[in-house]
């Protein structure tokens, strides 16, 4: 498979991390977590007493320049983000096409209902960060759900590992 970049979309809860570990393991393609990676390693790098939106921004392009020198080196990369909004998803587009690489987009679309029940069930077992509701309410009012001409792969609760495999090929085959 030719390098590519593999962008996770998403609202928090959907599956997305567990869905990018499982695509890491049987694509080979090492996972690049915002959450984990980049926000935990420079977070601290952010000027005190700036907006959310600016932190935002700051992180979001050093994320960028972390994944652009894996792309470089030939590195494909599965990249664990939100990516709410088409454009967040479109400077990551462009940034492959720099890089010149593939990038698909896989959108992981599950039920504020699903959503829901794994933020209480996280509540109760403590498995990762909580996410307020005035948060959660912030990520869904900032959602765009892809477009047709994002070309994104939709990815349900329903949908396996191997199916989201199988697509990903047949698009390098088209």
């Amino acid at each position: 498979m030719q390098t590519t970049l593999l962008i996770m979309s998403g609202l928090p809860f959907s599956g997305k991390t567990t869905i990018a570990k499982q695509l890491s393991a049987a694509l080979n393609i090492p996972l690049l977590s915002y959450d984990y990676d980049i926000y935990a390693k420079h977070k601290t790098e952010v000027p005190p007493g700036i907006s959310p939106a600016k932190e935002f921004d700051i992180i979001e392009a050093i994320a960028r320049e972390e994944i652009a020198k894996k792309l470089k080196r030939g590195q494909s990369i599965i990249y664990d983000d939100l990516c709410l909004e088409k454009d967040d998803r479109q400077k990551l587009t462009q940034l492959a096409k720099e890089c010149e690489v593939k990038s698909i987009l896989l959108y992981v679309d599950t039920p504020i209902s699903v959503i829901e029940q794994r933020r209480k069930k996280n509540i109760e077992l403590n498995n990762r960060n909580h996410i307020s509701d005035d948060k959660l309410n912030l990520n869904i009012s900032l959602l765009q759900p892809p477009l047709p001409d994002e070309n994104a792969i939709m990815i349900t609760p329903d949908t396996s590992v191997v199916e989201i495999v199988n697509a990903i090929k047949t698009r390098f085959e088209n």
